[in-house]
């Protein structure tokens, strides 16, 4: 598996939105003000308490259940933060900020399709919005969708030229459609920039390494991690590209997931799109090389296929259903 699973730039991105409160507004109860500085003083105990109590005076206040949802997503809760987002929402249906919060906690939940929903609302309300085009490419990467991202990462590079954000995770969604040279393309020239997140070095360092770089990759992977990392991804490189060679002729990725558990829930849904038809497939979940900070990865994959036209069926099929499903022809 890759050396980071595609929800690390997304958890980077929750964490801080997650603590980026609005302004107080005239609307906005005194309490929740309160709150949101507790959260700002990182006492988020204290915060959670008021939030709490504000809901058991008014279940309709949607600044509550927004700072709520936010220390939910925060601490890694993403049900309960998508229950109170989702909350906001019904009482607020255009409010921008709960719907992006939902959205997040929906593709943390595996719900990508309607993660991908709410995000488009946002983007029908103001079509401008930088992290709304931002969390519906990194969703539409998630299924897979890699042309769709690319649309959605341009279009916020052409709201905000250079920020460094957006380029990470073009450069992110580039690597996992294994357009590598384009995301070096991309990457390189902003490597040396101060500002640029360690995501945007690692995410060009990846590119170097399935390419081939390794000095380079091992060189810019040096300034972020620590020495075992390094030496991690280093193999992994290694361990990928020989493994490309010998590929089956014909494969098709059903994408990958941090734990065993929601691969074989994603490979139920893929058995249940597929109503019976191309039996012949195996449907098979692998555990793979672990990812950074010891996470082992499960990839979904089937084969059986003897020719690209089935191959292509099957996908067009899985694809259908809104699942993820790439194909991949190596050599005989």
């Amino acid at each position: 598996m890759r050396p980071h699973n595609l929800l690390l730039p997304i958890l980077a991105l929750a964490t801080l939105a997650a603590c980026s409160h609005a302004k107080p507004t005239a609307n906005q109860d005194s309490a929740t003000v309160v709150a949101d500085h507790l959260v700002a003083q990182g006492n988020d105990v204290g915060a959670a308490s008021i939030y709490a109590h504000a809901l058991e005076e008014n279940p309709k206040d949607v600044a509550a259940h927004r700072g709520l949802a936010a220390l939910y997503e925060l601490h890694g809760n993403y049900a309960e933060a998508e229950s109170h987002y989702a909350a906001a929402v019904k009482i607020a249906p255009d409010d921008a900020e709960a719907l992006r919060g939902d959205a997040r906690s929906l593709l943390h939940l595996g719900r990508a399709v309607e993660a991908r929903d709410a995000y488009q609302k946002v983007l029908e309300n103001d079509r401008h919005d930088v992290k709304a085009l931002n969390g519906i490419g990194i969703t539409e990467d998630f299924l897979g969708q890699y042309d769709a991202a690319a649309g959605h990462f341009q279009k916020a590079l052409d709201e905000d030229k250079g920020n460094l954000t957006t380029l990470s995770n073009f450069g992110h969604s580039y690597v996992l459609a294994g357009q590598y040279d384009k995301a070096i393309t991309l990457l390189e020239p902003h490597a040396r920039d101060k500002a640029a997140p360690p995501a945007l070095r690692q995410n060009l360092a990846e590119a170097y390494g399935m390419t081939g770089k390794l000095p380079d990759a091992e060189r810019l992977s040096r300034m972020d991690l620590k020495a075992d990392e390094v030496k991690r991804n280093m193999a992994y490189y290694k361990s990928r590209r020989a493994k490309l060679a010998p590929a089956p002729t014909f494969v098709a990725d059903l994408g990958s997931y941090p734990t065993s558990a929601l691969a074989e829930v994603w490979q139920q849904r893929v058995r249940e799109a597929l109503n019976g038809e191309f039996a012949f497939a195996t449907i098979a979940v692998t555990p793979e090389v672990k990812a950074i900070g010891g996470t082992p990865s499960f990839a979904i994959s089937a084969t059986g296929f003897a020719n690209a036209a089935q191959l292509d069926a099957f996908c067009a099929k899985v694809r259908s259903s809104d699942l993820l499903c790439r194909a991949s022809r190596g050599s005989p």
